[in-house]
């Protein structure tokens, strides 16, 4: 059980992880396009950043709800 665990934890990470990656580029792409990146990268980083730890926990809950789930079922 640890190592579903343990591997959850990767989805998590890997799947959180991806989420930010899309929306910092998209963010970028947005902030390049207006040519205003100097006034705007520190709000960037704390919104990555925030998105980040509220998709790991999110993605965390959601795939430990379901293993729980099938566990019990079993």
């Amino acid at each position: 059980m640890a190592s579903r665990l343990k591997k959850s934890y990767k989805f998590a990470l890997r799947s959180s992880l991806f989420i930010t990656l899309i929306l910092l580029i998209f963010m970028l792409v947005l902030v390049f396009y207006g040519d205003q990146i100097e006034a705007y990268w520190l709000p960037i980083v704390l919104f990555s950043m925030i998105v980040f730890v509220v998709t790991f926990a999110v993605i965390q809950i959601r795939v430990e709800k379901f293993i729980y789930k099938r566990i019990k079922n079993i």
